[in-house]
């Protein structure tokens, strides 16, 4: 996982990577998981809101991860430390009874750059825990902890997230602020660099997970630019101790082997 930045390293690297460096929001997830009683005969389902850890075996450095992963099996996993979010986790997963697989999982840092697409391999049990580990070129591999969170079941819609959110550093201070309104449009700053963008619910509406837009192409502060970057968000509380809710922004594109990446998680004022 050497992708993932160090602690020490984040607030500088945020001071160059314009509103991507948007973390903040509550660190480590909240584990709502409920145990299954299904068998690992039976096909099993990654589908969910998922809160755990992410590893890198070659350091033992352990950071926080929250994300969503479809029915479709799209995956977007926001890595984190101290609260702030820094890095993110995609690919597509599918699921062979108890297994769970990707052969394109990367893990991304902010802004735009390369990155190696590697694999992923472990075990889902639905509704209750993911255990897989990611294998990447020259045995940089990180290890995946994860437990259901029952917020997932949360209905999902414009009115619900409609609000003001303050994105907070790694030390707690406010580094900007998003809005997202009636018509389900996201605007705000961070980092002296504004973005934008679009909200639905995801699907129809049923499970805690939207749809976003993001764009951050304008101002004299934002060094990446990133235009109609696609993602998923929920609106959940971040860790066990958070007593007001976060709207978590995750997206992403490829073209070719050049990522761009948003992260953000503003906590509702």
């Amino acid at each position: 996982m050497r992708r993932f930045v160090p602690l020490p390293a984040i607030v500088v690297s945020c001071a160059f990577v314009l509103s991507a460096c948007g973390g903040g929001g509550g660190g480590g997830g909240s584990n709502g998981g409920s145990s299954s009683s299904s068998s690992s005969a039976t096909t099993q389902s990654a589908e969910g809101l998922w809160s755990g850890t992410a590893t890198d075996t070659g350091s033992g450095t352990t950071f926080n991860a929250y994300g969503v992963i479809t029915s479709a099996g799209q995956t977007l996993l926001a890595i984190s430390s101290n609260g702030a979010y820094f890095s993110l986790a995609a690919g597509t997963l599918g699921v062979t009874a108890s297994t769970v697989s990707s052969t394109d999982f990367v893990t991304l840092g902010l802004g735009t750059g390369a990155a190696t697409v590697g694999t992923l391999s472990g075990g889902v049990t639905s509704r209750f825990s993911i255990i897989a580990k990611a294998t990447y070129p020259n045995n940089v591999n990180d290890n995946y902890n994860l437990s259901y969170d029952k917020q997932y079941e949360s209905t999902a819609s414009i009115a619900t997230a409609k609000g003001t959110y303050t994105v907070r550093n790694s030390l707690g201070v406010a580094t900007g602020s998003f809005s997202v309104d009636d018509n389900g449009v996201l605007s705000g700053t961070n980092d002296a660099c504004p973005f934008s963008g679009t909200l639905k619910p995801h699907g129809d509406g049923s499970r805690n997970a939207y749809d976003i837009t993001v764009n951050a192409t304008t101002g004299t502060n934002c060094t990446t630019q990133l235009a109609n970057l696609p993602g998923l968000a929920t609106l959940a509380a971040l860790s066990g101790t958070d007593t007001t809710k976060s709207l978590l922004l995750m997206a992403t594109r490829q073209s070719g082997s050049v990522y761009s990446v948003f992260v953000a998680a503003g906590r509702r004022n």
